[in-house]
């Protein structure tokens, strides 16, 4: 279009509505961007907070995991202590009865003779 005299622009009204056809189409696009943005932003904070659920599981199984291995030792150790004074207490009682019996043994052959 020419500018007539005067110097200010004047549009066809066929270029008025091409342009606001064009605006319309614009806010069009830039509202479903803005959308598509807000969909993301959302699934972004979905995932982010899935994820922070992921680390609190791992940790407290962790710690799970920590708790029972410690318990574990310990069942571990008190098993061997107990059988530790069994043992013993075996011992000590084998050797008793081997001394009864060499005693028996002794008054046996003292009465025999």
């Amino acid at each position: 279009a020419r500018c007539p005299e005067g110097g200010k622009y004047k549009a066809k009204p066929t270029e008025l509505q091409s342009l606001h056809q064009d605006v319309i189409k614009r806010r069009e696009e830039a509202a479903k961007l803005d959308r598509e943005i807000a969909w993301q932003k959302a699934e972004q904070d979905s995932l982010l907070k899935q994820l922070e659920q992921l680390r609190e599981g791992y940790t407290e199984s962790v710690k799970s995991s920590e708790a029972n291995r410690v318990k574990f030792q310990t069942s571990v150790l008190g098993l061997r202590e107990q059988l530790w004074r069994e043992t013993s207490r075996t011992a000590e009682t084998s050797g008793k009865l081997e001394e009864l019996r060499m005693r028996q043994q002794e008054l046996s052959a003292c009465e025999a003779r």
